[in-house]
């Protein structure tokens, strides 16, 4: 089934990435797929019994977009990328690399058992390849 949640009409072609990116981030609020930690920031006194499930790692209001400057390419997103975005002289940057980083390691606690092993596989790789390239 599908279901029309919102239509947008008699936008200016610029803003249209900005107004989905708005649509989404109301219905992650709605459905509450985001981290508990973030639902708490956008809907901080409502009852959130779906909260936790992960389907929105991050918040949508903070992706990025394609016209913007500085962006950085996901599947070439490096170590070096992260930490630069972590150690930024910009604060917004900064706090988006932490947010990144305690979405990725909230897997861990995650309800859903493919989310929790899917952290696990990660950091299994990530020690393999840290020996072997000791």
């Amino acid at each position: 089934m599908f279901v029309t949640l919102a239509v947008l009409t008699d936008i200016e072609p610029e803003n249209q990435p900005y107004d989905l990116n708005l649509l989404e981030m109301w219905m992650a609020c709605v459905l509450q797929t985001m981290r508990p930690v973030d639902l708490e920031k956008y809907l901080p006194a409502i009852p959130m019994p779906w909260a936790g499930f992960h389907l929105n790692v991050a918040p949508p209001i903070l992706q990025s977009f394609p016209s913007e400057a500085n962006e950085i390419a996901v599947q070439n997103f490096t170590r070096e990328d992260f930490e630069r975005l972590l150690f930024s002289d910009d604060p917004r940057q900064g706090e988006y690399a932490k947010e990144l980083r305690e979405s990725y390691n909230s897997l861990l606690d995650s309800p859903d058992t493919r989310l929790r092993q899917y952290y696990r596989d990660n950091q299994k790789r990530a020690s393999v390849l840290g020996i072997e390239a000791h």
